[in-house]
């Protein structure tokens, strides 16, 4: 199922970010009590989640020279939020409501382009 890269988020944002950035590991997606993970097979299954977890996030913001700031208000569906946008040298963007997904969509955008074709079910 295509979806529009700005709109990746939980365990599908994981899986693109992982496939981005790992495309020799085998990334898989499993279901665990009605919710989604993304696994990262190449390192004895281990929950893989750049988009929430600093110890896996983090330095991918710093090996793709990622620039975050915070955006003031944008207005979104539920009404005004803090936004933070982050920047790839390539030009590509991202926003999010954190540093990680903002800086995790960039990469995607980056590397696999403005829309990610994630398996079925999970978006």
């Amino acid at each position: 199922m295509m979806i529009k890269t700005s709109e990746l988020e939980g365990a599908a944002l994981d899986w693109a970010v992982a496939n981005a950035v790992k495309p020799d590991s085998m990334a898989r997606l499993t279901p665990r009590n009605y919710k989604w993970f993304c696994i990262d097979t190449a390192e004895e299954h281990k929950i893989w989640s750049p988009s929430t977890n600093w110890s896996q996030g983090g330095p991918l913001i710093e090996s793709h020279d990622v620039s975050c700031s915070r955006v003031d208000k944008i207005i979104t569906k539920g009404g005004n939020a803090l936004y933070w946008m982050a920047s790839c040298p390539s030009g590509c963007k991202g926003l999010g409501p954190t540093p990680l997904i903002a800086a995790c969509r960039a990469i995607v955008a980056a590397k696999l382009g403005e829309e990610v074709d994630v398996p079925e079910g999970v978006a």
